[in-house]
């Protein structure tokens, strides 16, 4: 890490990027509390704590590096308790960011998919839980055994827990956001004709949001190689906060978009305070009932306007 100033150029990632991923989470803090406001949820208000955890996580990060562990030297008490909080707070904002993901997914997809289909998307999330949580506990272990001074476990091991939960996280919430856009991508298809502008509306949305799916799974992948293969380029993963950052943003501001194009849909003259909360209430996830006979999600009753592509849209957010 280069010091608080240099005679020549030195390049510094968290220099570089930090001012980048303080405005992207502060713009998707404050998108998060408007839709909480507009509907006390308490998905809304994950999202903000998730929000929140990534913040946290950057501050401990950046603020908790004082020096360079070094075997026999015992660490700062300091650098020891920030560094673990960082790890504490990236823990919920991982695993929390893949279950809004997840809930989202199965509130509005789960009913049109085949309960084998659920359940492996399901036990892919358990699965990259479980990965980042031994890749959390190997992390705690080797900033405690540098905070005492000791030989720390091979990084091997670390290295190999965080490209193995980097990669399942790509795949899985990929696979969740692709089958969630297609989803929605048949409602655009069966929209009536009195449906224009939620079928414009919709699918301007999708467009965008597949460009920005491939754009972040990418980032995802890509930054986490980066740090692992070239660790001295960005010692303190400004890269992977960042492209966590820009995840989190695309995420929130297309719950947002979703949302306004519901309300605007259900209400189309300018809707009073109780209509737009009333619109969001039934546009939040709610579990999904498996039919025994057939194996298949039974349907969720519809709360929106009478209009036909509307109701195929009983949960969204």
């Amino acid at each position: 890490m280069m010091a608080l100033t240099e005679p020549t150029f030195v390049w510094s990632a968290s220099a570089f990027l930090l001012g980048a991923i303080v405005m992207l989470d502060l713009n998707t803090f404050g998108t998060a509390i408007a839709l909480y406001r507009l509907k006390k949820s308490g998905y809304y208000l994950a999202l903000v704590g998730v929000t929140v955890a990534h913040m946290l996580d950057l501050i401990m990060e950046n603020i908790g590096y004082q020096k360079d562990a070094e075997v026999g030297v015992p660490m700062p008490m300091s650098q020891t308790v920030l560094e673990c909080l960082s790890l504490l707070f990236a823990w919920a904002g991982a695993c929390g960011f893949i279950t809004l993901n997840f809930l989202r997914f199965r509130g509005i997809c789960a009913r049109s998919l085949h309960v084998a289909v659920f359940h492996a998307i399901q036990g892919g999330v358990a699965l990259f839980i479980a990965l980042y949580t031994a890749n959390t506990a190997t992390y705690f272990l080797l900033i405690i055994q540098e905070g005492n001074g000791d030989a720390p476990i091979s990084t091997d091991i670390t290295d190999t827990l965080n490209l193995a939960s980097a990669l399942c996280d790509a795949i899985i919430n990929g696979t969740i956001s692709i089958l969630f856009l297609k989803h929605l991508s048949t409602l655009v298809g069966d929209a009536h004709s009195a449906d224009v502008g939620f079928r414009e509306g919709l699918g301007s949305l999708l467009n965008k949001a597949r460009v920005a799916l491939g754009f972040e799974a990418v980032l995802i992948l890509s930054t986490n190689i980066v740090v692992a293969a070239a660790p001295d380029w960005d010692p303190c993963w400004s890269s992977v906060y960042l492209a966590e950052s820009v995840r989190l943003r695309i995420f929130c501001v297309f719950l947002e978009t979703l949302a306004r194009i519901m309300r605007r849909n259900a209400n189309p003259g300018k809707p009073s305070q109780s209509q737009s909360e009333s619109t969001v209430a039934s546009a939040m996830p709610k579990s999904p009932r498996i039919s025994k006979a057939t194996g298949e999600m039974a349907p969720l009753k519809a709360n929106l306007a009478p209009s036909a592509s509307m109701s195929a849209l009983p949960v969204c957010i």
